[in-house]
């Protein structure tokens, strides 16, 4: 497995959650190359796409969330993926983790879900994560991703196919 490039892998099952990416590809004005750069909803054609024109895109980077940034919701949503017969009492958000209480058979446990390379343990865990567009195999400390933050969110639009189609995306 190659750590340096973005791998289909790393993208392909988050299409259908309107990631964001940012796309670079080449063009030449007056002979001159260069490499324009173009923020796109991952589709399955624009995959097809770059792998059709190889050598014509430059880069391609999803914007995604550090696991740091899940909410007291978000963690609450978890919880019942990971333990959907369980009774939530509390979850307290720290600094790298998430601590939940629940009531398992009438008696109170305490349990951690750490907010970095966190064990998956089902498909619907994994594509929770991708719908929240949460960085889930550190592409953005390896640089292949865009740390989505305050200043910079495209999530945050009110209406994300509006913003795409007045950007002409869509």
């Amino acid at each position: 497995m190659d750590e340096t490039e973005l791998l289909i892998k790393d993208l392909c099952a988050r299409a259908p959650y309107d990631t964001i990416v940012d796309v670079a590809y080449w063009v030449s004005y007056d002979g001159k190359p260069e490499l324009e750069w173009s923020k796109e909803k991952l589709t399955l054609s624009l995959l097809h796409q770059i792998e059709e024109e190889e050598g014509a895109w430059g880069f391609i980077k999803p914007y995604l969330r550090p696991l740091s940034s899940m909410t007291k919701e978000e963690a609450e949503e978890m919880f019942h993926l990971m333990y959907p017969n369980d009774k939530l009492i509390k979850v307290e958000l720290e600094q790298n983790f998430v601590r939940f209480t629940r009531l398992v058979g009438g008696e109170s446990f305490q349990g951690i879900l750490t907010l970095f390379f966190n064990k998956i343990y089902s498909l619907e865990q994994l594509d929770w994560y991708y719908s929240k567009h949460f960085d889930v195999r550190d592409l953005i400390g390896k640089n292949l991703a865009i740390e989505v933050n305050k200043e910079n969110n495209p999530y945050e639009k009110i209406d994300m196919v509006c913003w795409l189609k007045e950007n002409g995306k869509i």
